[in-house]
């Protein structure tokens, strides 16, 4: 059970990661409309995979990128980094501080130094997979890219459709929601803490 301090405290990330996560598939519902416009529209349909020298390896750039995508998270915040920092407390001010200023919001840092060691951690935790979120929902984006770059040097509509998918289908097992993140790292907590220290 969280209190109300940290559900105020991760309310705003979690509205963020929602407005970042439809932005990216705004984004790839555009490359498909945009290719829809200027190839699609009034001309016969196209193959899908067409018989140009780069689909083969846009093609295989796109698998890549998957693989990459799904292994973004556990690359930049490895299990082993993320039980090292819900094992220790971390600097309240630090949390508190603005990224694009540098100042300490004050009402930010009076919330902060208001919750439990445990939230304070799991807070800390939290801000630290927001940077692999953003990296795998980009990853995703560009394998839709790779497609709209085809349709262009094709000059038509279909190729973007199956790689747009895959960014789809890619986005839609990332969540936005911050709980699966937090009953991860509630469970680290628990395995990191030593006995008596919660």
């Amino acid at each position: 059970m969280q209190s109300p301090a940290f559900s105020a405290l991760a309310a705003p990330m979690e509205k963020v990661r929602r407005v970042i996560w439809l932005a990216f598939n705004a984004a790839t519902l555009l490359y498909v409309a945009m290719a829809w416009a200027m190839f699609g529209a009034g001309r016969p349909i196209g193959a899908i995979v067409p018989d140009h020298p780069l689909a083969v390896p846009l093609i295989v750039l796109a698998l890549l990128t998957t693989l990459f995508a799904r292994r973004i998270g556990a690359l930049a915040m490895p299990e082993r980094r993320l039980r090292e920092i819900v094992a220790r407390d971390p600097d309240p001010q630090a949390l508190a501080r603005n990224p694009q200023t540098h100042q300490i919001d004050q009402v930010r840092l009076q919330k902060i130094v208001s919750l439990a060691p445990h939230e304070q951690r799991l807070l800390a935790a939290v801000s630290a997979l927001f940077v692999p979120f953003i990296v795998q929902m980009a990853c995703n984006e560009s394998i839709a890219l790779y497609g709209l770059v085809l349709s262009f040097v094709t000059r038509s509509f279909p190729p973007v459709l199956p790689f747009a998918a895959l960014a789809l289908a890619l986005n839609l097992n990332v969540s936005p929601k911050l709980e699966p993140s937090l009953e991860r790292l509630r469970n680290l907590t628990f395995q990191s803490a030593p006995a008596g220290r919660v």
